[in-house]
């Protein structure tokens, strides 16, 4: 069974299946609210998805996960006053602070949403 999900969700998960990134904020106090929901987390008010061109944020940790085809670095970004987790490029020497873009986003095969950064 298939949960129903709010209108604010469907559309945020509508563009990561085309690739493009968006955050909800606030249209009253310009509060991010993420994870995304129709009303703002602090005031209540409605909430509209703004589009990022190129998603830029900062590396606040990470780990490398060691699997069958190889290592696989993952991180928590800091964009614009969210947190995600993502997969870093292989070729990243991965430092907390450093600056990290946004190269892919998306839903995989079984509608899980996915970052990648470099």
């Amino acid at each position: 069974m298939k949960l129903k999900c709010s209108l604010i969700m469907e559309h945020f998960l509508k563009c990561l299946k085309d690739h493009r990134f968006v955050i909800p904020y606030c249209s009253r106090c310009g509060s991010p609210a993420w994870p995304p929901v129709e009303k703002c987390y602090n005031c209540m008010s409605k909430v509209k998805l703004k589009r990022i061109k190129v998603p830029q944020g900062h590396l606040i940790e990470h780990t490398t996960a060691y699997t069958i085809c190889g290592p696989v670095i993952f991180g928590v970004i800091e964009i614009l006053g969210i947190k995600l987790v993502g997969s870093l490029h292989p070729s990243t020497m991965p430092q907390v602070g450093m600056s990290v873009k946004m190269v892919n986003c998306g839903l995989s095969t079984d509608d899980t949403p996915f970052y990648e950064f470099e």
